[in-house]
Order: structure tokens, then C-alpha cells, then sequence
């Protein structure tokens, strides 16, 4: 059995392997580079027009009705969505979705073409074992990193609920 739940059969070939393995994990982390990509851009972007505001907003009347009340309420805006990109980390989950999904793109290449560790011509079955070989460890790979930065939070809000 494999990380997602996906059973290996010991007589899958080359190309079950990697439409049913290889392709959706380079599919999910395609896509969830995608997703943090498109979070982190969107709230980046309502960060940096929202932090622009305060000095125009600051430079109104005082006699503006509510004006240091509307500033107040874009700076804790602003201080919001710094938090929520500090705390999700869209910008490393982007970068790191992609890299899984671009080292999975390349394993399939370079099988497909027989390159690199792929070029033994003789033995099919050797090129299948070291395919799987390299797919599986680029994914314990991105798992251990995702349990790591899971235990990291997960220290982090204990000790901060202790302060």
C-alpha cells in the first residue's frame, strides 16, 4: 500500500503505475500549487491595496465623520491579513506543491524516454522497480516535510496557549 490509500498490485505495469500513481499525485500537487498560489496572490494583493489606504485615508479631514475609526479598522485589516498568510503559509505550500509536482514530471520523462536511471533496455521490470522507487521517495519526501511543519504548529500553539 502507498501513502494515499491506493493499493499496489504486484503485477501492475509500467503504464497502470503511472496513470494510477504517478499522474494523480503530479495531478493533486499540480493542483495545490495552484490553490495556494491563487490564496496567497489574491490576499497579497488586498494586503498591499488595503496597507496603500491608511496614508490617504490619514491625510483626510479630521472633521471627517468616523475617519480614525474607518483608519483603525484598515490597519487591523491589514494586520489580519498578514496573520492569515503567516499562519496558512500559501507562499511555501505553493512552492513546495510545485516543486513535487515538477520532480514527479520529470521521473515520467525521463522513464518514458529511457534516460538516466531508466536506461536499462534489457530489464522492463527493473526499469518499473526503480521508477517506483524514486516516485515513492519524492512523496515521503513531501510527507515528512508536511508532518514536520504540522508538528512545528502544533508546538508552537501549545507554547503560545502556555504564555
Amino acid at each position: 500500500m502507498v501513502n494515499n490509500g491506493t493499493q499496489i498490485d504486484q503485477n501492475w505495469t509500467a503504464q497502470q503505475y503511472l496513470e494510477k500513481r504517478l499522474e494523480q499525485q503530479q495531478k493533486y500537487h499540480s493542483d495545490k500549487s495552484r490553490r495556494s498560489q491563487t490564496k496567497y496572490k489574491w490576499i497579497r494583493r488586498i494586503e498591499i491595496i488595503t496597507a496603500g489606504l491608511i496614508p490617504v485615508l490619514a491625510i483626510l479631514p479630521k472633521e471627517t465623520p468616523y475617519i480614525q475609526l474607518i483608519i483603525g479598522m484598515v490597519g487591523a485589516l491589514v494586520a489580519i491579513l498578514a496573520g492569515i498568510l503567516a499562519l496558512d503559509n500559501y507562499q511555501q505550500q505553493w512552492i513546495e506543491h510545485r516543486a513535487t509536482s515538477e520532480a514527479l514530471k520529470a521521473e515520467r520523462m525521463l522513464f518514458l524516454t529511457r534516460c538516466g536511471d531508466y536506461g536499462d533496455k534489457e530489464n522492463e521490470q527493473l526499469r518499473l522497480c526503480k521508477l517506483v522507487e524514486n516516485v515513492e521517495a519524492i512523496l515521503a519526501n513531501e510527507h515528512n516535510k508536511w508532518q514536520q511543519q504540522r508538528q512545528k504548529r502544533l508546538v508552537n500553539t501549545e507554547s503560545k496557549a502556555v504564555v
